[in-house]
């Protein structure tokens, strides 16, 4: 599994938030994103979620090093 796909499931599973890994579109070689897309009502929800979205990463980014 490519590292943005690994991701991607972990934030689904850890977060509920969907988000698809960039290796899908053709992303550069050596690179790693992911795409998401804004389906919430409000401003509020899509803040939530990005919050959420960033705590993952920064627990996974603090459980790498």
């Amino acid at each position: 599994m490519t590292p943005d796909s690994l991701f991607c499931m972990d934030a689904l599973e850890q977060t509920g938030i969907m988000v698809v890994p960039g290796s899908g579109f053709g992303q550069v070689q050596g690179t790693n994103h992911f795409r998401i897309t804004n389906l919430v009502n409000s401003t509020e929800e899509m803040n939530t979620a990005l919050d959420r979205l960033k705590n993952f990463t920064e627990k996974l980014m603090s459980d790498y090093k």
